[in-house]
């Protein structure tokens, strides 16, 4: 009997307080499991504006690709085209040129005595010179149309960066934004998990320690008890 009621005294004189150490933890655990859903709540609101900003993007990026594309066609349509002409114009000039060369090669003056050869007479080619300056004027002005030509490509190009790119670059600025927020938030739920965890085991820990610690006070009473009433009887 004097030994069970050592012990009662040495274990139990002093209690401990389960149910406010209880209190507190799941106190706690409520703010943390609020802390989670707020956090997943925010995560999905910053993925929703995330795919919204996303598509915007991908929009504004075909977009501009669309017209980008659209306009180096017509370029290099047109340059084909210049090209062509210019080619047929230089192969035009050139064979008036030749036939130039080969008409003031014909001589009527004979090189050798400087007397007029009978029945000769050197071609006029003021028409040939004619028709080969014209052509030669047509090709600097095809030449012209296609500078010009490459500068209005230059300036519609300018146009369309100049219309986009601020765009674009401010969207993917605002995508890396939410990125960057969204792993924040992500961290955040993750360390509260953890902590929650933490938290939930604790309680069990501190259920199963005054249960036993409870358990075991009222195995002692009852045998100090028993003890007691067994020396009664004796008595």
């Amino acid at each position: 009997l004097t030994s069970a009621q050592n012990e009662l005294n040495e274990k139990f004189t002093t209690p401990i307080d389960f149910d406010s150490v209880l209190k507190t933890l799941n106190e706690e655990k409520e703010v943390v499991d609020n802390n989670i859903k707020k956090y997943r709540e925010e995560v999905q609101t910053i993925s929703t504006k995330q795919e919204e900003t996303n598509a915007k993007l991908l929009s504004l990026t075909k977009e501009k690709g669309d017209l980008v594309s659209k306009y180096a066609q017509e370029h290099q349509e047109a340059t084909i085209e210049f090209n062509k002409e210019k080619s047929e114009l230089v192969s035009r000039a050139n064979a008036i040129n030749q036939e130039i060369i080969r008409l003031k090669s014909i001589k009527d003056i004979c090189p050798t005595c400087g007397q007029k050869i009978p029945g000769a007479v050197k071609p006029d080619t003021t028409q040939q010179e004619n028709e080969y300056k014209l052509l030669q004027d047509k090709i600097k002005v095809v030449e012209l149309d296609i500078v010009e030509d490459r500068k209005a490509y230059q300036e519609v190009l300018d146009k369309v960066n100049s219309k986009y790119d601020a765009t674009i670059q401010t969207t993917q600025n605002l995508v890396t934004s939410y990125s960057q927020e969204k792993r924040t938030l992500e961290s955040s739920v993750a360390t509260n998990q953890t902590r929650l965890d933490e938290l939930t085991r604790k309680i069990v820990e501190t259920t199963s320690n005054k249960e036993m610690y409870n358990s075991n006070k009222q195995k002692l009473l009852d045998t100090i008890k028993t003890l007691t009433k067994n020396l009664e009887e004796i008595s």
